[in-house]
Order: structure tokens, then sequence, then C-alpha cells
């Protein structure tokens, strides 16, 4: 069964947490992000495909020195905190709907989604979760080949444009 999240490397993130892992799930940021003309943040999203705000969980929480936790803001008042804890399951789900409809009108894009960017979601969080190991020495040594080869280029393009130093090469 799919799963549908507005942002799945955080959802798996709070839930790898809690011992609890996840697959076969669908991401509207990425959805979102490859379709390259909306908002990524659900909230956003849902305002501009449909043109109402969410509640903010401020306006449940409240703000700064008045902020308190959701389960004290759900004891005072149930209804609000099972309004706002409703509302983004349907969101992301009614945004999937129009995100999704309009990825398939893209094969090309859509093979991208599925092939390469869900899967790099798990690749993403892994090194998140569990850091990644660097070679100091071999990263330097790259550095300085990557420098080399830079100022190479740079040379290159100055005798091509016939300049000594160009401005747009630092």
């Amino acid at each position: 069964r799919v799963k549908i999240a507005a942002n799945a490397k955080f959802e798996r993130h709070i839930l790898a947490g809690h011992g609890v892992t996840f697959r076969g799930y669908e991401d509207t940021m990425i959805i979102a992000w490859l379709l390259g003309d909306l908002p990524l943040g659900l909230k956003d999203q849902f305002n501009h495909l449909f043109g109402r705000e969410m509640i903010k969980i401020e306006d449940v929480i409240g703000r700064g020195k008045h902020q308190r936790s959701f389960k004290d803001a759900q004891a005072d008042n149930p209804a609000a905190a099972i309004e706002y804890a409703a509302q983004d399951p349907d969101a992301t789900l009614r945004v999937y709907e129009v995100l999704n409809k309009r990825l398939s009108a893209y094969p090309k894009m859509e093979r991208l989604y599925r092939e390469v960017e869900l899967p790099f979601i798990e690749v993403i969080v892994e090194q998140e979760r569990n850091g990644m190991a660097f070679d100091a020495t071999r990263l330097i040594d790259a550095n300085r080949v990557l420098l080399e080869q830079l100022h190479q280029l740079i040379n290159e393009m100055n005798d091509v444009l016939g300049v000594t130093d160009c401005y747009l090469c630092g």
C-alpha cells in the first residue's frame, strides 16, 4: 500500500527515531520540485492549488512565551487540535492527486521521479542518520587537483577573451 507524504525524508527521520521504517511512498515535495512551478511546502502548495489557507501550528499552540505543547493545547481545545492534526493528511492527499496527475503528463520526468528521486531519499536518510566517513587526505588531494584544473580553465578563458584577468573569473 502506498503512503503519501509532503516531505518523505522528514517523515522517515521522525519515524525511524521511533523504530518505524516504511517503503512504498510518494512525495509531494519532490513532485513539486520536479514540476518546477510550485512552492515546496505543503501549506503553500495547498494554498496555491486550492486558494485556501491551512491552520498554522502557532494558531493551536501559540507563539513565543505563550507557546505550549501540543498535548496541552489538545487538552485545552481538543476540537482545534483535531482539526489541525486532520488537515495535513487531507491536504497531502489532495495536493498529491493534483500533482501526480500533472506529473503523469511528463513520462520522462515521472520515470526520473520513480527511478532516481524516490530511491535517493533512502540514501540521504541513511547518510543523515549514520553520518559519512571521509578520507581527509584524499579530499585535500582532490581539492588541489580541482583548483589546478580551475586555474587552467581560467587561463584558457583569459586567452580566448584576450584579457589578462577576467573579472568574471574571480
